[in-house]
């Protein structure tokens, strides 16, 4: 990717690209999911940062959630969404779902022959919670799971042409 900082029009919200290591620069991130998503993701993002495919959601100066995109190699019609997330005190004010309309924004820019943006919420209890917020933002759930990393998940889609 190529974005390295978007912000929403009112200048609140901004998605900057990752440096190093979020999790060690930012350990606030630790709090966004419980285990052992909360591993999967600092590793995934630990990994990936160098690559654009991180970005950090931050509120003026502060660090408040990570994003980022993905490609699946033998996808070539969807985008994935990276680990989307807020740390717990900055929930309920909106900004993760003002996060999803800019990381929507980077994917048209840079995928622009995508249509949508996905996201995975496991079939479990806590994925019950997930599916009630990406829902609450624009995204479907697709009526099949899928077996991913030996857990199953939902996908949930966010039509890139249609919002």
């Amino acid at each position: 990717m190529t974005v390295q900082s978007i912000e929403t029009d009112s200048g609140l919200i901004r998605l900057e690209a990752a440096k190093g290591n979020p999790w060690q620069l930012h350990p606030q991130l630790a709090t966004i999911w419980p285990e052992p998503y909360n591993t999967e993701a600092k590793e995934a993002s630990a990994e990936d940062s160098h690559t654009g495919q991180v970005m950090l959601i931050k509120y003026g100066h502060q660090v408040i959630g990570t994003t980022g995109l993905f490609l699946q190699d033998d996808d070539f019609l969807n985008v994935y969404l990276r680990w989307h997330g807020v740390v717990p005190q900055w929930r309920r004010h909106g900004y993760a779902g003002e996060a999803i309309k800019l990381i929507a924004s980077v994917a048209r820019m840079v995928f622009p022959h995508r249509r949508y943006l996905v996201e995975l919420a496991p079939v479990t209890q806590y994925g019950e919670a997930v599916i009630r917020f990406f829902t609450s933002v624009g995204f479907t759930v697709h009526p099949e799971q899928h077996r991913y990393c030996d857990e199953m998940w939902w996908p949930m889609l966010y039509d890139l042409k249609g919002h």
